[in-house]
């Protein structure tokens, strides 16, 4: 019996292959030619990462330099081989007819949540410059918890979209939840008063980003208000959080509000003072707080001599600046203490010394 071959198609494989040519086929496909193409993406990843280096003038010098970049060149291949196995794997699914239709589902949610995404950070700065241009930073503040908070909730409003359209029963899934719910929020209470606690602060708006103020026994300046916690950066630099439920509780006093700064300054002048030199010494306090254009006129101004003490003769000067920036208060209060300084040692008055002490027998030393 003489054996025949089988005429082989021009438009295909021969339709009964020996065994060795299917195992040579596999072996082909299913080791070598995977190693080959591993074994390419490093070498072309490696040359790629030299080839970037050399563009940007990073030309190695070292060995270590060298090291660097066949590092970098590394982890360039793995991400390849990784986009690779990914591409394999959609391939597989895609034979199957439930494989496409879960990546058609599961692209068409991810893509609705990115243009959700898109929609709602082009609306953010819209309203970021919408409020800067009619002077509302109060408003300002609000946005990025507001953003978060739709971020999260368009998330998972798609999420559930997914599943429904996949076939599961979202309602018994919502209704399982809510019998977990209790035990949930038991064990997160501390979370959602964070969470109620920070919304608060968004809508009372005791304090804003930008804020200098006071809390508890500390102060400083309010960095950014959070789901969780409240940021503050100290006088010493230092950055403090803050749980928003506890924060939320403290008294707090917003410097940044006031609309005036006070001074208030005691001069405490020699027992050995006249009468006559007193009144004019608190004339002259009275004509410089008259002079000064950065007083307020509309509140209290004066200069008092307010009390005999056992080592002195204390005079009150008390006022308002006329103004909120702590800065310029600052040099203000400067000028202001050396005009009354001066005012005073021309009327003849003299400071008192700190500290008196008696010695028996010995009398009083100034």
């Amino acid at each position: 019996m003489s054996l025949v071959a089988t005429p082989v198609p021009m438009t295909g494989l021969p339709v009964n292959l020996p065994v060795q040519t299917h195992q040579i086929e596999s072996l082909l496909w299913n080791w070598l030619l995977p190693a080959l193409v591993v074994i390419g993406a490093v070498v072309v990843a490696i040359g790629a990462g030299r080839g970037v280096a050399l563009l940007k003038n990073e030309a190695p010098e070292s060995p270590r330099q060298s090291l660097r970049y066949l590092l970098r060149g590394l982890v360039e291949a793995v991400v390849y081989i990784g986009i690779l196995s990914g591409t394999l794997f959609l391939w597989h699914l895609l034979q199957e007819t439930r494989g496409v239709d879960m990546i058609l589902r599961f692209g068409s949610a991810m893509a609705l949540m990115w243009a959700g995404f898109v929609v709602m950070d082009a609306f953010e700065r819209h309203l970021y410059g919408r409020f800067h241009s009619l002077g509302r930073p109060s408003a300002v503040t609000v946005i990025p918890l507001l953003d978060k908070v739709a971020k999260v909730t368009w998330g998972l409003l798609i999420f559930l979209m997914f599943l429904d359209n996949m076939g599961m029963n979202v309602k018994a899934l919502l209704a399982g939840l809510g019998v977990g719910g209790l035990a949930v929020a038991l064990a997160g209470q501390k979370t959602i008063e964070n969470l109620f606690g920070g919304l608060v602060l968004v809508l009372d708006q005791p304090v804003r980003a930008g804020d200098f103020c006071g809390f508890g026994d500390k102060q400083g300046e309010v960095v950014e208000i959070g789901l969780r916690s409240i940021k503050l950066r100290t006088a010493d630099r230092t950055l403090i959080s803050v749980p928003n439920g506890e924060f939320s509780q403290l008294v707090l006093e917003n410097f940044a509000r006031r609309d005036r700064i006070r001074f208030d300054n005691t001069f405490t002048l020699r027992l050995d003072t006249g009468m006559d030199a007193m009144k004019r010494v608190v004339d002259a306090f009275e004509a410089v707080l008259q002079a000064d254009p950065r007083i307020d006129t509309e509140l209290s101004r004066r200069a008092r001599f307010i009390q005999v003490s056992t080592n002195s003769l204390d005079v009150e000067v008390f006022c308002y600046f006329n103004g909120s920036d702590w800065e310029e208060f600052m040099v203000w209060r400067q000028g202001l203490l050396l005009s009354l300084m001066g005012a005073m040692e021309r009327e003849g008055g003299r400071l008192a010394s700190p500290v008196q002490s008696a010695v028996p027998g010995l009398g009083s030393a100034h």
